[in-house]
């Protein structure tokens, strides 16, 4: 089951490249991966990395910004903290990756935990394991939650790859005040799979 809602959000940064270097390091020393640890410090996306490398055991959900979240996520910014709850920001273009405990049936969703982040609505477009593209409006000021069903080509499988794609804003072009010069879309906290007898 996915926790209660939480508040506002409350901007923070993170930092997660260390991680796909220390990863590099211990691939290195067990067993002189050096190919691995050259393309993980000259500049491959740490999480596209780990992803690839890292198996991860089943999970009907994760918890963005979380240590559950390595090697299930690409495209997403450092971890940041809304009180209790962590989250990450979108960098126009990610994707979430899960293996579930059972294979889908046609009852289980999809539920996203999200919020804009921003004044303004975000339109996120969703596609899963190359299913129909799903295109939500996605509104700030509040965590929501957001239902999407499942696609025919994801029932039986274990294996859900979910495409996430949403237009990019920069903090610092449109708050003279900012600072921040990142290109975000929208916060993410928590991705996971609903119904049946989960």
């Amino acid at each position: 089951m996915l926790p209660p809602d939480c508040g506002r959000s409350a901007p923070g940064h993170g930092h997660e490249a260390a991680f796909g270097i220390e990863m590099a390091g211990k691939e290195r020393g067990a067993g002189g991966q050096h190919g691995r640890l050259a393309v993980a410090i000259a500049g491959e996306d740490s999480q596209a990395w780990v992803m690839r490398w890292l198996g991860r055991p089943p999970a009907n959900s994760v918890r963005l910004g979380s240590s559950a979240d390595i090697g299930r996520i690409q495209g997403f910014h450092g971890t940041e903290y809304d009180g209790a709850s962590s989250y990450r920001w979108l960098r126009g273009q990610g994707q979430v990756q899960l293996t579930l405990s059972q294979p889908v049936t046609a009852t289980d969703m999809l539920i996203l935990r999200l919020n804009a982040g921003q004044d303004t609505a975000v339109p996120l477009t969703v596609r899963i394991n190359n299913g129909p593209a799903y295109i939500l409006e996605i509104t700030g000021g509040a965590w929501r939650r957001y239902i999407l069903p499942l696609p025919a080509s994801a029932q039986g499988s274990t294996q859900l790859q979910i495409m996430l794609s949403a237009p990019t804003f920069v903090p610092a072009l449109r708050n003279p005040n900012s600072d921040d010069l990142r290109f975000l879309s929208l916060m993410m906290s928590e991705v996971g799979v609903s119904g049946g007898n989960r």
